[in-house]
């Protein structure tokens, strides 16, 4: 149970600064407290404050079938959950499908995880560009998951070729529900010296690597100091260095999202930190073993294919990869126009 809410949380969240999955925490205790509903009165415009919470949780973009999967089963991440959860309780189609999906599961039985890995796939792309997906009765298709994975077995090959004809016809790959925790909004900016305008990356992405480069715009004369944290713990920190890029010397765990800065040593003996305000903060996440052993066994049953592993890639949130495999895929198609197109769209995330 969550303490009361704080004078910064209720001007933050007066503010439209809070995410829906902590606005609908807040809303949820001042229903209980009378303290601080009180007090959410004298500080704030209570119920414009109302509205726009559930503004802010209704509007929300309705989550894909395999995150309503991840909901049912109970196996997301808090922030994740959170945003399913606050969508939910203002979304009369979305707890529709919640609850086809949950008789889905008993009627299942224990062949539920191996009914989902096998028909996700094919349903999220046929459903791609519709804006919602629908669970039909009967035996369905075989397909591959493609946000959350099979695990090391691969699906039959003709499955994953479906899945990429049908990406293909839709002409698009939407940004996936797992990056929205890694771009937060820009910053208000404080006092009236321009900040440096440093670039690092990674940000806003799912990166595979568990010691990922970390790379950064360049300051002449500076050095640097890189720190990583998850949460409020600080998990990595490089001594002084003078190149613009740093690994983590041990390995991140894998799906967690980690937040990451730079300070800056300028030459006059002045500092600052990158990012700063306005540029909203690094945030990166480490892909999960489920997702790379789910892509690693489509490489299996269409070795060659970059253009599958693209797609995959890009559902699991891995932009630049995904960017990456289709470059290599246009390098031998050049003409392949729908290729081209998926590219722009996914580059423009």
């Amino acid at each position: 149970m969550r303490g009361h809410i704080t004078s910064q949380e209720m001007h933050l969240a007066a503010g439209g600064a809070l995410e829906p999955g902590a606005l609908l925490e807040i809303s949820r205790h001042l229903e209980t407290c009378a303290l601080c509903a009180g007090r959410a009165n004298e500080l704030v415009d209570i119920d414009t404050l109302a509205a726009d919470m559930r503004a802010a949780i209704s509007e929300d973009e309705h989550p894909g079938m395999e995150e309503l999967i991840g909901y049912v089963d109970d196996e997301m991440e808090a922030t994740a959950h959170e945003w399913v959860e606050a969508h939910l309780e203002s979304c009369a189609r979305c707890r529709e499908d919640l609850a086809d999906l949950r008789a889905e599961q008993g009627s299942a039985g224990g062949e539920w995880h191996t009914w989902w890995w096998i028909a996700a796939g094919i349903l999220i792309a046929v459903a791609i560009g519709a804006g919602t997906i629908w669970l039909k009765s009967g035996p369905p298709r075989p397909a591959p998951s493609v946000h959350n994975s099979p695990g090391p077995g691969a699906a039959p090959s003709d499955s994953w070729s479906d899945l990429e004809r049908s990406v293909l016809a839709s002409g698009r790959i939407d940004p996936p529900a797992i990056l929205r925790p890694l771009r937060p909004p820009a910053r208000p900016l404080r006092g009236v010296e321009a900040s440096l305008d440093v670039t690092l990356s990674p940000a806003g992405e799912v990166v595979e690597d568990e010691r990922p480069l970390l790379a950064w715009t360049a300051t002449p004369g500076a050095r640097y100091v890189v720190m990583i944290f998850a949460g409020d713990q600080t998990v990595a920190e490089s001594r002084p260095i003078s190149a613009p890029q740093w690994r983590p010397p041990h390995p991140l765990l894998r799906g967690t999202n980690y937040l990451w800065q730079v300070e800056i040593r300028h030459a006059d003996g002045s500092s600052t930190i990158a990012p700063a305000a306005p540029q909203p903060q690094a945030i990166f996440r480490i892909a999960d073993a489920a997702n790379l052993d789910g892509i690693a066994a489509a490489s299996r049953a269409h070795p060659g294919d970059r253009l599958l592993l693209a797609i995959l890639y890009a559902r699991a949130g891995m932009q630049s990869r995904a960017l990456a495999e289709l470059g290599e895929h246009l390098a031998s198609h050049p003409s392949d126009a729908r290729a081209a197109s998926l590219a722009d769209g996914i580059r423009r995330w």
